[in-house]
């Protein structure tokens, strides 16, 4: 095809300082993986799907989101050959960023796209803290899926039966990896649309039709209680809270973000506003408006009330590709000769991994608090102990519904005399209940695990009732 933008040199810069920049990025990333491990893998939703992973020994896939695949081949993998539970978290922490490392090594070497590349660099640093301990979300691995994605599109420069062949099961793996992918999907085919004519070909709306329509087969057919439990909570934040919406906590949670961790996000916002506004790009203007706008409104409303900052940040990052992608399409072969961008950008990207590098603070806390719950464990006669959120008030964690599990995986890495495996409760569930009084159960959330199915050459729980703490601190009755 004749005059086709997407030829490898309109994505690449004319040095491979870029390139290098992003590999430093994440090469720093995944030292910090492998430094702060513990706080990485002993942490909430990670500890309990390690749990799983080690007690099964098969790919756990949660909610329909099975391209968490890509990170659980590889602590599987120890788990098969025999490995510790120290050195099965510690890949397991590893993995996630080599995830992101293998994404980038695509972008830049395979499909030679610096462009995309350095938007992912970007992506994981510019607006990221907590979200780098608190690993798990299915929403990160997407992204990087996402960018390989269309570096895939930009690579085939025509595309045909071969290419959808490749396209659409991509397409599918996005869709089911993460929900709110689908936000992100269509800000990038937009612009996309905008900057080159070539996407308004037929095979390029057939793109965003294929997107479309998974989206909508996922949602009718193959619901699942997490997706639908947010879903209820939209809808009724929107009843609840209309017309006041600009009112919500989350509104207020994230400009506080703005002023600590994601004041990127608006000066490049407005710089990029300005220039369109300058330019007379309308639709472009347009599209990062109503896309920020949108996406920040459906995010807020689904969580009015605010949530965990690492939590919460996990999908404010994300917002990111609004302006790094315009950024980079719009003046990146203008910049390339100006060797201070390469500075500046490398300043950046140090000051962000020396933010990233120091949030583990927290985490490290949380671990702390881990140990010390194991240490009055300990002085009980019973591996099994339990206690209401009230009892255990004055040792609080967040998402405290993960402690039987940090409990267990801290019991074994610290070489604690005995497995511990602490369970914080408000209500006891009614099946709970009906068992309470077994020798041969563990409990979580509002369930429970029998010793018949534990993996006994990691867990090792003799049979016994669960100790009920009456009083704060775990002091004896």
């Amino acid at each position: 095809m004749k005059n086709n933008p997407f030829t490898r040199e309109n994505f690449q810069f004319n040095t491979a300082q870029y390139s290098y920049l992003g590999y430093m990025v994440f090469a720093v990333l995944f030292v910090f993986a492998a430094l702060f491990w513990k706080e990485r893998a002993v942490c909430m939703d990670v500890a309990f799907q390690a749990f799983w992973l080690i007690n099964e020994g098969t790919f756990q896939v949660q909610v329909n989101r099975f391209g968490v695949a890509l990170v659980q081949w590889l602590p599987l993998l120890f788990i098969k050959l025999g490995a510790s539970v120290e050195w099965i978290l510690f890949v397991y922490s590893l993995s996630f960023v080599f995830l992101q490392l293998v994404f980038y090594f695509l972008l830049s070497r395979v499909f030679r796209n610096d462009f995309l590349a350095l938007a992912m660099a970007f992506l994981f640093v510019a607006q990221v803290n907590g979200a780098f301990y608190w690993t798990i979300s299915e929403y990160q691995q997407a992204l990087g899926l996402l960018l390989v994605f269309f570096a895939f599109v930009f690579q085939r420069q025509q595309l045909n039966i071969a290419s959808f062949a490749i396209a659409i099961p991509l397409i599918i793996t996005l869709v089911f990896y993460h929900p709110l992918i689908f936000f992100v999907f269509g800000f990038l085919w937009a612009f996309f649309w905008l900057h080159y004519k070539l996407f308004q070909r037929w095979e390029y709306y057939a793109i965003i039709i294929v997107m479309l329509l998974t989206w909508l087969v996922k949602s009718i057919f193959f619901k699942n209680w997490y997706d639908s439990a947010k879903n209820r909570y939209l809808l009724q934040n929107l009843e609840q809270y209309y017309p006041a919406y600009w009112k919500l906590d989350s509104n207020l949670q994230f400009w506080e973000h703005c002023k600590e961790t994601f004041f990127f996000f608006p000066i490049l916002f407005l710089g990029l506003l300005i220039f369109y506004i300058q330019n007379k790009a309308w639709l472009k203007a347009l599209l990062i408006i109503s896309s920020t706008l949108i996406y920040l409104f459906f995010v807020n409303i689904t969580h009015a009330s605010g949530a965990e900052y690492f939590y919460i940040e996990s999908f404010y990052f994300p917002m990111t590709l609004f302006v790094i992608i315009p950024l980079i399409f719009e003046f990146g072969h203008k910049w390339q000769a100006r060797k201070w961008v390469i500075k500046l950008i490398f300043v950046f990207f140090v000051l962000r991994l020396f933010v990233i590098g120091n949030g583990h603070e927290y985490f490290e806390t949380r671990y702390q608090k881990v140990g010390r719950l194991v240490a009055l464990c300990q002085a009980q006669p019973t591996q099994k102990l339990m206690a209401t959120e009230q009892i255990m008030r004055d040792q609080a964690l967040e998402m405290n519904w993960a402690v039987p599990f940090e409990t267990l995986f801290y019991s074994i890495i610290e070489k604690s005399e005995q497995q511990q495996s602490l369970f914080i409760y408000k209500n006891l569930h009614s099946r709970q209940k009906e068992v309470q009084h077994s020798k041969d159960i563990l409990f979580y959330m509002n369930k429970f695990y029998k010793y018949k199915d534990l993996n006994t050459n990691y867990f090792d729980f003799k049979e016994e009732e669960y100790l009920e703490i009456q009083k704060n601190g775990f002091e004896k009755n």
